[in-house]
């Protein structure tokens, strides 16, 4: 499979968030580098429509299908998650695409059986429901943690030199030996 043409993001990158634009055109640049690679399904990869939610923050991506045709609308992409940077340049976004195309391709009613497995398998997709990518709650939650474990080991190192200037028993009796 020909994949985006992945460059090492600069350390500028890693610290900006991507915008809209730039999670939709990088999900529109993977259709349009697989219609090669995937000839049989380039029909399908043609008909593809993203669309950005910023109210998505559980889940990534979502395909969206019409209740009354049942035919796919769009993909929508998540961008409290997606433009998280770490997020935006990882492999696991193009799997994540990858799997929402293959709901696409495979219709409403497959779910996660073993037709749309096949089809997402051949993208070279993600087949669980779950992704590992960060949240902004998680980046909380490791911020918090890391402060905590700051306050601690703070807290230790003020409690061992408190110990240090303490006496202990031995000092005590030598003390009391040479007087």
């Amino acid at each position: 499979m020909k994949t985006l043409k992945r460059t090492k993001p600069t350390k500028q990158d890693m610290n900006k968030k991507a915008t809209e634009d730039e999670i939709v055109n990088k999900a529109r640049q993977l259709i349009k580098t697989s219609k090669t690679s995937y000839p049989k399904y380039k029909r399908e990869f043609e008909k593809i429509v993203f669309e950005s939610s910023s109210r998505m923050t559980s889940s990534a991506a979502k395909t969206v299908f019409d209740p009354t045709t049942e035919k796919p609308i769009c993909i929508k992409l998540s961008i409290p998650i997606l433009s998280i940077p770490k997020n935006f340049h990882s492999e696991e976004f193009e799997g994540i695409v990858m799997h929402e195309v293959a709901h696409w391709i495979a219709g409403i009613d497959a779910k996660h059986n073993s037709y749309w497995r096949s089809i997402c398998a051949d993208l070279k997709g993600i087949e669980s429901c779950h992704h590992t990518l960060q949240t902004e709650q998680n980046i909380e939650q490791d911020e918090e943690e890391e402060n905590d474990s700051h306050r601690k080991k703070k807290r230790s190192k003020t409690i061992n030199s408190q110990k240090s200037n303490e006496p202990t028993f031995q000092s005590i009796i030598s003390q009391i030996i040479r007087f």
